[in-house]
């Protein structure tokens, strides 16, 4: 039940593919991962963008933003240009031309069938995919011992998600949404309820970030798969090195999402091509990319941004490219600013950016690795500045690439950073960026020093060998595991309370029609979806729901009766939730415990009574879902009418 969701985005991202290659001959490049990437810049920008604008004009739902979805995919796979929607004489004919063009291809003998090619599980260009395996499985280990799920701040989370799905952009204080849209159409999109939405996204942001990574070290290192594929691995594979609990390394984080648009930005500004820098649509397509970050996450938009954008005027040779992408970031900040001050006042203007410069909901448990971690910090940093202060010797002696110079200065700026002591710079959200940045920067600094410190040449052919990708993958997994298996083996299972909580208001939910059934479960766990069922609380069910049973039955082919006294319709199913055992609560303090299980002892026995009640009267009661310390059970006021499968077949 938890792994649906990635599964089902997987599913829909090769359905698309397929559809392209197959159906409209769309094909793909033999860059793999830069392809990828790229598409996921620019889909992942316009599907923030437009959800973003339909719901400031009120039409979000999921109809429209999968209908302009579709719309966009299609037309890129037909190659067809936004100047073309426009242009008089080819509006009507360019989709009619396309078919025409292809049919007397294949029908007048000028069709030529391309030799089919061998299929090779394993390329240099495919490496990316095994590590993706990889990584969603260490990943769906780690979920399965999430502990972030019924928290305080998964609760609070999963109240923004609802309204934001209810047109409301900002929450009270003015809080950013952050990955909330996305975890919004991520729910939609996949089918699942926004309980398992919320509890699974982080470990699609974080597959998302695991590739960006790979991409990332790729381009720094001149397409060395080698270090991008231990650069990736590295992001889940070291989490004895994390600076976060294991019980939380799979919760969602709106930091993880902006870099996955931070480090594609970061590489075109390194790299600054001609194409790019200089198109007629620069100054449409960067703002509007950079303004995704800003409503994303504003720590890493305002903080982290600018010491990039330091590293890069100081060592980047092209000053004009800068000078562009600092003006699109300056362009986006101030539409942004202009933005938040035109929908409140200057008060609340001033209290978004205080807010959300401080990431309330962003944690770090330093006391989890193996060493202090402020000494971590003081050795990156020593290290760093040594590895910089050899690469700036080479870069003012040669003429070398200078991506690992700026990236590598940008990160001791960073580790500059915690040495600030202001209320402006978050040192969690801080710790989370080199968590994440540390693999590659080791990486590309060891494959600076050996290729242009050194002028090491032996190692260019394994760089993109498959058997030595395989061989390091391997080597690099097996380490990971000697050095880190106690660690694995003390990690506490979590009582698989919450998953077996979410897994049975999932089943309900898919499994009915909306408003069609009620739950009948404790206070605490009302703020789990109710906008498609009705909610009752233990104490109405056990003092008042026999009488209302007793009413409804004796005048329930009575409907002008009903109509006067509509307090006494009940719904065509009602589902109560018993928790066997004191599963919900279990602290550590004994006597809390004892007052929990006399507590729960008491609303089981009430609980027991009235489901005795209703089965003397005739009434149909069933165990609906059964598991761990939790059981459903499902009382019948109108057979086979609220069950979506039993209303088809009946």
């Amino acid at each position: 039940m938890l792994y649906i969701g990635p599964l089902r985005v997987l599913l829909l991202v090769l359905f698309f593919l397929f559809i392209g290659k197959k159906v409209f001959r769309y094909p793909l490049p033999d860059d793999r991962i830069n392809f990828f990437v790229r598409k996921w810049l620019k889909y992942g920008t316009f599907m923030f963008v437009s959800v973003f604008i339909l719901h400031q004009l009120g039409f979000y739902d999921l109809f429209t933003v999968l209908l302009i979805i579709v719309l966009l995919v299609v037309a890129h796979i037909l190659g067809i240009k936004f100047r073309d929607i426009f242009a008089i004489s080819e509006r009507s004919n360019v989709l009619l031309l396309y078919w025409v063009n292809l049919l007397e291809k294949k029908y007048l003998g000028t069709y030529e069938v391309k030799p089919k090619k061998k299929i090779q599980i394993i390329k240099g260009e495919y490496m990316f995919l095994i590590n993706i395996l990889l990584v969603s499985g260490v990943l769906f280990y780690f979920l399965s011992n999430d502990l972030f799920t019924s928290t305080f701040l998964w609760n609070d989370d999963l109240l923004k998600i609802r309204l934001f799905n209810s047109q409301k952009w900002f929450v009270e204080g003015m809080v950013e949404m952050g990955d909330f849209p996305f975890i919004s159409i991520y729910a939609k999109l996949t089918g699942l309820t926004n309980e398992l939405a919320l509890k699974t996204f982080g470990v699609v942001e974080l597959i998302i970030l695991a590739v960006v990574i790979c991409w990332f070290t790729y381009r720094v290192t001149n397409r060395s798969h080698i270090l991008a594929t231990l650069a990736m691995l590295s992001l889940v594979g070291l989490f004895l090195y994390a600076p976060i609990h294991t019980g939380y390394l799979t919760a969602h984080n709106s930091i993880y999402l902006s870099l996955s648009f931070a480090l594609p930005l970061m590489v075109f500004a390194m790299e600054q091509k001609k194409e790019l820098v200089y198109h007629r649509l620069f100054w449409f397509r960067m703002p509007v990319i950079f303004l995704t970050l800003f409503f994303i996450n504003l720590h890493v938009y305002i903080v982290i941004l600018p010491v990039f954008f330091v590293s890069l005027a100081l060592f980047k040779k092209s000053k004009k490219g800068t000078l562009r992408f600092l003006g699109a970031y300056a362009l986006s900040l101030t539409i942004g600013f202009i933005y938040i001050y035109l929908v409140a006042d200057w008060n609340y203007f001033m209290a978004y950016i205080r807010t959300n410069l401080i990431a309330v909901n962003t944690y770090t448990y330093p006391e989890t690795i193996k060493y202090n971690w402020s000494d971590y910090i003081n050795w990156y940093l020593y290290i760093g500045l040594f590895f910089n202060a050899l690469l700036f010797i080479t870069f003012k002696k040669k003429n070398v690439d200078t991506k690992v110079l700026v990236f590598n200065s940008f990160m001791v700026f960073v580790f500059l950073l915690f040495k600030v002591n202001t209320y402006f710079i978050d040192k969690d959200v801080l710790t989370i960026i080199v968590r994440i940045f540390m693999p590659a920067t080791v990486v590309s600094a060891l494959y600076a020093v050996y290729s242009n410190v050194l002028g090491f040449t032996f190692l260019q052919k394994l760089r993109t060998s498959t058997v030595a990708s395989l061989l390091c993958i391997s080597v690099f997994l097996g380490l990971c595991f000697n050095y880190q298996k106690d660690k694995i083996h003390n990690i506490v299972k979590p009582d698989n309370y919450a998953n077996t909580v979410l897994e049975a208001y999932n089943k309900i939910l898919m499994n009915n029609l909306p408003y069609s059934y009620m739950l009948v479960n404790d206070s605490e766990h009302f703020i789990l979806n109710s906008d498609s069922h009705f909610l009752m609380n233990y104490n109405e069910f056990t003092h008042n729901y026999a009488e209302k049973d007793s009413i409804y039955n004796k005048y329930k082919t009575k409907q002008k009766v009903l109509k006067k006294h509509p307090e006494y319709v009940l719904p065509n199913s009602i589902y109560v939730f018993k928790y066997d055992d004191y599963g919900k609560n279990n602290s550590d303090d004994r006597i809390s415990n004892i007052k929990e299980i006399k507590e729960n002892s008491r609303e089981n026995t009430a609980i027991d009574s009235v489901l005795n009640i209703l089965r003397k009267r005739g009434r149909t009661v069933k165990v609906y879902y059964k598991e761990n310390n939790i059981s459903v059970y499902e009382i019948e006021n109108i057979s086979n009418s609220s069950n979506v499968i039993d209303l088809m077949f009946q």
